[in-house]
């Protein structure tokens, strides 16, 4: 926006300007800048620039395009008086819509590398609670897909709260024809958030149906710390409510430690006989090239599970433990924010591929050990 001498103007990306300027009216989740243009000029935009990048990614994950930010200043600026106020708005159309209606559709690409992929319309709901402790968590829904889909339960790692870091890899989970159920829960917590975990696992029991699934399909997968958790369910289900899912997927975990939905470590539990029942699917997914659990944690586990009879396959993919799941970790930021390099968008795209595969879902093959 550029006001001085005259009338105000707005400017606006060419894509909908008038449909933009609605959202723009009623968004309540952006930030903005506002300088003076002296002569077309403005004194230390390029400051400003760095401001709104700082704040693009703190708010949506995703830096900002500063020549896109330049042209539209330069064509607000082109018939201006000498002296204008100036101010740079930066929103979500998606954003904007939550803020309207709650549920955001989002169009998944046609070509995302993956052999066989669902290019499936994607409703979001964004945070809905569930249980007691108030936590949040947010629903990614196919759009047309015929009869009730499976469903996915899909645990964030070792960060509280964090169920954003697992927005990108879900949504191409979900364009795959999956409903897929992404919650907070915390780590820190006094029981290492083992009641939070319970809950959201009796929250997509009991609204399965209601959110288009299929409660007979029920996937449950984690990253991280969250695979180790949900690897732990298959194996030790008594310690767990006496839940099973009808597969699991555990994506860059380490399995001979303790987890916290139940308290004992997963490869033992697996060495005692992994419990009376007959055993599940367990699919497993690993950076070759990860720093922080080495791969050789899946494997040990993978190798343990076939020796027992158990259906099994490991993916490794090249790249490392936030690539898995199409992110990268930013030191500044302490966070794994949505990543567009090669590797994560490959892996992650990958890692959609097993969580689909997982609920019988037939699409592409990758780098995978039987």
């Amino acid at each position: 926006m550029r006001t001085g001498g005259g009338t105000p103007t707005l400017e606006v990306p060419p894509l909908d300007a008038g449909h933009d300027l609605k959202l723009l009216a009623r968004a309540d989740y952006a930030h903005l800048s506002s300088t003076q243009a002296h002569a077309h000029a403005v004194r230390g935009l390029d400051l400003h620039l760095r401001r709104r990048d700082d704040g693009r990614r703190e708010l949506f994950g995703i830096g900002l395009d500063a020549d896109r930010v330049r042209a539209c200043v330069r064509h607000a600026l082109r018939a201006s008086p000498d002296v204008v106020t100036v101010r740079v708005t930066v929103f979500s159309r998606h954003t904007a819509d939550v803020a309207d209606r709650s549920l955001v559709t989002w169009r998944g690409s046609q070509d995302d590398h993956s052999e066989g992929a669902v290019a499936a319309e994607v409703g979001v709901r964004v945070g809905l609670g569930y249980g007691s402790s108030g936590k949040l968590l947010d629903v990614y829904q196919p759009v047309g897909v015929p009869g009730p889909a499976p469903v996915v339960l899909f645990w964030h790692g070792r960060g509280p709260d964090e169920r954003d870091v697992l927005a990108a890899v879900a949504r191409a989970a979900a364009e795959r024809g999956l409903v897929v159920l992404v919650p907070d829960w915390r780590p820190d917590a006094p029981d290492g958030g083992r009641a939070q975990l319970g809950e959201s696992a009796e929250f997509v029991r009991r609204n399965a149906v209601g959110l288009g699934g299929d409660p007979e399909r029920i996937v449950l997968a984690g990253w991280s710390l969250g695979g180790k958790a949900a690897v732990a369910v298959a194996l030790n289900p008594e310690a767990f409510g006496g839940w099973r899912p009808s597969a699991v997927v555990g994506i860059a975990g380490a399995y001979g430690s303790a987890a916290p939905t139940t308290g004992t470590v997963p490869l033992d539990d697996l060495r005692r006989g992994g419990g009376a029942r007959p055993p599940l699917p367990v699919w497993l997914v690993h950076g070759t090239a990860d720093p922080v659990v080495d791969v050789e944690r899946s494997r040990e586990l993978h190798t343990a599970l076939g020796e027992r009879g158990w259906p099994t396959s490991l993916d490794e993919v090249a790249t490392d433990h936030a690539g898995v799941i199409m992110t990268e970790f930013v030191p500044e930021r302490q966070r794994c924010l949505p990543s567009t390099a090669d590797h994560a968008v490959l892996a992650g795209s990958r890692t959609a591929d097993v969580l689909a595969r997982a609920a019988g879902i037939t699409v592409g093959r990758s780098n995978r050990r039987p």
